[in-house]
């Protein structure tokens, strides 16, 4: 049922003077959702459909404390890509990923397109990457490759130079290739 269902007997109301101001059934709903009482089955319109659990989630088995942290350190693992094993705490961001794999190593000689590649896009599409790094003691953004992922013609040639032009005057740099 939608919270305006159920009758408001609220012996204390809700303290607020806010949004949630007279808004006794919902508030407690909410609460009862947090400690998982109560459960979303749907919407109608804009209002929420509530129900008991039982009624919405289905029966599965639930996993030990062990088997549910490894499953989600491997899906962090995976989400993340190749991620340090232990970093800054970050607010909401996953910052652990426990045991969940083994850790990556990439030596220098095997990078292909330089230490951080860039997209390069030309209209909608990838046409090569971009090896740069902003070297700010020199005040120049230094272009060590521009690698084409198709050939340029005279037109994708000048607008990625604009580009770097245009990078490097926000980054209050020069433009430096080797």
């Amino acid at each position: 049922m939608v919270s305006r269902e159920i009758p408001n007997t609220a012996q204390v109301p809700w303290a607020s003077t806010g949004w949630t101001n007279d808004r006794n059934v919902t508030q407690m709903l909410e609460l009862l959702m947090a400690r998982g009482e109560v459960a979303i089955a749907g919407r109608v319109g804009r209002e929420r459909l509530r129900d008991v659990p039982e009624r919405v989630y289905p029966v599965v088995e639930v996993p030990s404390v062990e088997e549910a942290e490894r499953r989600r350190n491997e899906r962090r693992l995976s989400a993340l890509g190749i991620a340090r094993a232990k970093t800054t705490k970050v607010p909401v961001e996953p910052w652990d990923v426990g045991e969940a794999g083994e850790p990556a190593v990439v030596a220098a000689g095997q990078r292909r397109w330089g230490f951080f590649a860039l997209p390069i896009l030309h209209g909608d599409r990838l046409v090569g990457k971009l090896d740069a790094i902003a070297d700010r003691k020199a005040g120049v953004l230094r272009v060590n490759a521009i690698h084409e992922g198709v050939k340029f013609t005279r037109a994708i040639a000048k607008a990625v130079e604009a580009e770097l032009d245009g990078l490097a005057a926000w980054l209050e740099l020069a433009v430096g290739y080797g």
